[in-house]
């Protein structure tokens, strides 16, 4: 079942977990530049400017991050509740690019699925990352976690 215009999926259903699908997230690489902020500082009675380097977010993670509000929505249709302790998440990649490195990629998936409130923190995620399949036409992550 698609979750409006998106691209995210209810994969599937069952009583002990579910399983959503969603394109697959950008690497860590893409995920932060750095960036370079004016500071105000006191020092002595006196005001200085000064500045210093931020991590901001890179325009690629900025469009990811839309997919919160479908995976909301899939969560609602779903009657799933935010997991709050350690559990199991199993990851299926299909991926267009084999030098993609899937782990840069769970990063921030993890923080997606917190946002979406999927878990109350994604350290409780205990990701297992399945063997990536390869396909130019339709790739994306299947995420399927417990209920």
């Amino acid at each position: 079942m698609r979750i409006g215009n998106s691209d995210v999926w209810i994969v599937e259903d069952k009583p002990d977990s579910c399983s959503i699908q969603v394109p697959v997230p950008p690497s860590t690489n893409q995920r932060q530049t750095i960036g370079y902020r004016k500071m105000r500082g006191y020092l002595a009675g006196f005001q200085y400017a000064e500045s210093k380097p931020v991590l901001i977010k890179t325009p690629e993670v900025l469009d990811y991050e839309q997919n919160v509000l479908f995976i909301r929505a899939a969560l609602r249709q779903l009657k799933c509740v935010p997991i709050s302790d350690y559990a199991i998440f199993d990851f299926y990649f299909t991926l267009k690019n084999p030098r993609y490195d899937t782990h840069n990629g769970l990063k921030v998936m993890c923080d997606v699925l917190q946002k979406a409130e999927v878990v109350t923190d994604d350290r409780f995620i205990l990701p297992h990352v399945h063997r990536p399949e390869f396909s130019e036409t339709l790739p994306n992550l299947i995420v399927r976690f417990p209920r």
